[in-house]
């Protein structure tokens, strides 16, 4: 049975069975049970700048909902804590992250929010397994989404609006699955995915940032597929170092630079996608070597719909470029 708990003032809230709050809570809360309920039924945990506002650290089963935390220096952190829920929460205004995952695998956050924060909206660090769905993360000061040193984490219906920095980072982690996410009018890229292997990203949108749509740089075995960059200040899709990578069916349309730009890469298939109305390029290769382009659209392109340049042993296949170059 849920115990219903009132307002208190500046103390911590030790959770070992269900609770349910029935007003606002000024103070700390941690986690000090496993499977147990923390249903804050819309109320708000304040804090005053400092600590964490709902702490699990080595617990497993626990369910927190509906929670909104604010002016913490964290605002949720899950340390150490795996196959936990969260569902319906808020974490604005705190000084630091506003939901950070630790060594926490297996966890699955659905329908938070992360606004105003001073550093990423959602921080996910060594937690493989975890899956966020139908979350946003709006105007944090670093990055919306960010996951490092983590596996098969996955990325539904998220949205990343408005953040310091980039939309969604992979920093250094393998098997990354963002499928239908949203990254728009972000202060850098949409997407960028660094130093990581196997990551798939499927029917998003990059809209609006203000510097590349979709960057993949030492990245191998990247998949995007079916993904849109339109309207961002440098490149749609921009690749760099990067080998073994499958694009399909992908569209770069008015962005202020090239549509897609491969540098330094490799052995890439590049098929079935669309570049139209950028200002620079629609497909630019530069540096790189042994792809397959094949059956792609380019035209209405500011500078040349389609161009090689220092690079050798490309296969241009069934293409229709309105202009090209060195091709």
């Amino acid at each position: 049975m849920a115990v219903p708990v009132p307002a208190s003032h500046g103390t911590t809230l030790f959770v070992a069975e269900n609770v349910t709050l029935t007003e606002d809570l000024v103070g700390h809360v941690v986690v000090a049970a496993d499977g147990v309920t923390l249903d804050c039924n819309g109320h708000a945990i304040l804090g005053g700048g400092s600590g964490t506002g709902v702490l699990l650290s080595g617990r497993t089963r626990v369910t927190v909902r509906d929670c909104r935390v604010e002016n913490f220096g964290r605002g949720f952190w899950l340390f150490n804590s795996p196959a936990n829920h969260l569902r319906g929460n808020v974490a604005a205004g705190n000084v630091k992250d506003g939901f950070k995952l630790e060594n926490s695998p297996d966890n699955d956050l659905r329908g938070n929010e992360a606004t105003g924060n001073g550093r990423d909206g959602f921080r996910i660090v060594g937690s493989p397994g975890t899956r966020v769905r139908d979350s946003v993360a709006m105007e944090n000061e670093g990055v919306g989404f960010h996951v490092l040193l983590s596996t098969k984490v996955s990325f539904y219906k998220d949205v990343a609006e408005g953040n310091g920095k980039d939309g969604f980072k992979i920093v250094e982690s393998a098997q990354v699955r963002l499928r239908r996410n949203d990254a728009k009018e972000n202060e850098r890229d949409g997407f960028r995915i660094l130093q990581s292997s196997s990551v798939t990203a499927s029917r998003n949108s990059a809209q609006g940032n203000a510097a590349i749509g979709f960057h993949v740089f030492e990245s191998p075995d990247t998949v995007l597929r079916g993904n849109r960059a339109s309207g961002n200040g440098k490149d749609g899709f921009k690749l760099v170092s990067s080998s073994d990578l499958v694009l399909h069916r992908n569209h770069a349309n008015a962005n202020d630079r090239d549509g897609f730009r491969f540098s330094e890469s490799s052995g890439n298939t590049v098929k079935d996608n669309e570049a139209r109305d950028n200002e620079g390029i629609g497909f630019l290769l530069f540096r790189a070597s042994d792809n397959l382009i094949e059956k792609n659209a380019a035209c209405g392109n500011g500078v040349v719909d389609a161009a090689q340049a220092e690079s050798e042993g490309n296969r241009f296949v069934r293409n229709e470029f309105c202009t090209a170059s060195g091709i």
